[in-house]
């Protein structure tokens, strides 16, 4: 079956669009208005051609005027959107003459579907940002490191270790790659700024790594807990961290406990979900 030509919802809503920035169906219906009542008050004998006419071209008048101040009052709200930030509008310009010409090349096929299908992305990360979220692939540790580096008064945190056979990668963490860099953080910041740490373990297992782990931590002044994956809910049987109470890192987990993606927030709501999370591990958790 042939396909009617840029028969794609990119090309209507581009031809909706070039149509709207023409005429502004408000205007069009005022015009469409003003001409049927000149004619019906010519017809009716209601008032002399001269008249009609008059009558005619003042609505059509008002109703342009009116579409103007509209379009105005559009323009003038754009600007101050694309204005918000210096560098959005070099931004949004040259963005849309790129989009602009993406379109005119490719007006209609997996091009222009592809376009649409970016922005639409975009405004979905854009929602996100809006919530206070930040997701980062497995492995971007930028929002681990420098929250726990601008951290003024307190960390809590919680380690959910899935399994046994994942405690050796757990524990490796804290030995190599950014593992070092981070506790050594935490210990500057215990040290330097006084900031209170308490961490909760989570385990399957008890093992010897992961008691090390424990005793180095809290032979640096933080305070450490563990706590059996058995005694707790398994809505706590996360990973995160919560810096002063206002900003926290989580990592998302598949079903074989390993990390997929991490998401920094500032979401009250997700804070709030945190810290009612660590609470509970706190009480069930043993210190010492």
């Amino acid at each position: 079956m042939a396909r009617k030509k840029n028969g794609s919802p990119v090309a209507g809503t581009t031809r909706a669009a070039k149509l709207s920035s023409l005429v502004d169906p408000v205007a069009l219906v005022g015009i469409v208005i003003s001409i049927a009542l000149s004619i019906i008050l010519e017809v009716s004998k209601v008032a002399n051609t001269a008249e009609a006419i008059l009558v005619g071209l003042a609505g059509m008048t008002i109703s342009l005027t009116l579409d103007s101040v509209a379009r105005a009052e559009r323009r003038f709200e754009l600007r101050g959107l694309i204005e918000a930030a210096p560098w959005l509008r070099p931004t949004f310009v040259s963005l849309s003459k790129e989009t602009k010409e993406v379109l005119e090349i490719y007006p209609d096929g997996p091009v222009a579907q592809e376009v649409l299908h970016r922005y639409e992305r975009l405004r979905n990360e854009i929602g996100e940002l809006h919530q206070g979220r930040i997701y980062r692939p497995r492995g971007d540790d930028e929002y681990l490191m420098v929250p726990m580096q601008q951290c003024e008064r307190e960390l809590i945190a919680v380690t959910n270790i899935q399994s046994t056979t994942v405690v050796p990668a757990i524990m490796d963490w804290w030995h190599t790659g950014i593992g070092p860099q981070y506790w050594a953080e935490n210990v500057r910041a215990m040290q330097e700024r006084s900031v209170r740490i308490s961490r909760v373990f989570i385990y399957a297992e008890m093992t010897p790594e992961l008691e090390e782990v424990i005793a180095t931590q809290r032979a640096h002044g933080a305070r450490v807990g563990a706590v059996p994956r058995s005694a707790l809910d398994p809505y706590c049987h996360v990973n995160f961290a919560l810096w002063d109470d206002r900003r926290a890192w989580e990592a998302q987990m598949n079903a074989h406990g390993e990390i997929i993606r991490t998401v920094f927030t500032l979401n009250r709501l997700d804070i709030a979900r945190l810290r009612s999370i660590f609470r509970t591990c706190e009480q069930a958790a043993q210190f010492r």
